[in-house]
């Protein structure tokens, strides 16, 4: 057999003993994997409903009013609320633990069924933002470095809200660590306040309002520690130490 056919057949068999491994390892989550049932479309047995929006009716869980406990009928524009056992009951027909289907289910049959993964319903981790005010300073051992901590900006940067790369002391250029685009502390709404440069990560407004975190703020308190001659004074003696050193 042709060398260069064998090294094909060759690369196909392992390529098939990937996909097979891959496939067994999807089928072992979806077996191992928990599914609750979030609602069932019914339709009703006479087919000659006089109304055809009678015709069909949802059971759904009831997240708006319940924690899901409860469920909703929705049929007809109206809706009305039952228990989680008596919607089970009438979808399945028959008494389920101490309840019997109602009269008003038997007219209906199941249809379509939906689920959701239960993992999807755990919520989701808080991810806690830590800010100026969340620490405290030492004049004895504690000192601010002077160099700012936001990110360093390229030359070419353009303003999101201008369009221009221009950039002085009295109005820098921000980058968000978000959506990495620039911004003029003057060109945002609300302007970016020189302490800003030492908050890292830092996010323009509208980044910090698509993750719910609040705009930077500092209280006058911290606002004359950063600016204190002793902070000030010991950050000139480590400048002069590195100095030093180097």
């Amino acid at each position: 057999m042709d060398t260069v056919l064998e090294g094909l057949i060759e690369l196909r068999l392992e390529q098939y003993s990937r996909d097979k491994f891959n496939y067994q390892q999807e089928c072992d989550i979806l077996d191992n994997t928990s599914y609750q049932l979030m609602g069932v479309l019914m339709a009703r047995y006479d087919s000659n409903a006089s109304n055809a929006s009678q015709g069909w009716c949802l059971y759904s869980r009831d997240y708006v009013e319940s924690d899901g406990n409860m469920w909703r009928i929705i049929l007809d524009e109206k809706s009305s609320q039952i228990s989680s056992e008596q919607a089970l009951a009438d979808i399945r027909g028959i008494q389920y633990n101490t309840f019997f289907p109602t009269e008003f289910s038997k007219a209906f049959r199941p249809i379509y069924l939906f689920y959701i993964n239960e993992v999807k319903l755990a919520p989701e981790p808080v991810e806690e933002h830590i800010t100026l005010e969340d620490y405290t300073f030492d004049e004895d051992d504690q000192y601010l470095d002077d160099q700012p901590t936001y990110q360093s900006v390229d030359q070419e940067q353009v303003c999101m809200h201008c369009g221009t790369t221009d950039s002085d002391d009295t109005n820098d250029m921000f980058v968000c660590d978000y959506c990495n685009k620039g911004v003029h502390q003057l060109c945002e709404n609300p302007p970016i306040q020189e302490f800003e440069k030492q908050v890292d990560p830092w996010y323009c407004r509208s980044c910090s309002a698509l993750q719910n975190i609040p705009i930077p703020n500092v209280s006058e308190s911290l606002l004359t520690l950063l600016q204190s001659p002793v902070l000030k004074r010991k950050r000139d003696e480590e400048d002069e130490e590195y100095d030093a050193i180097r």
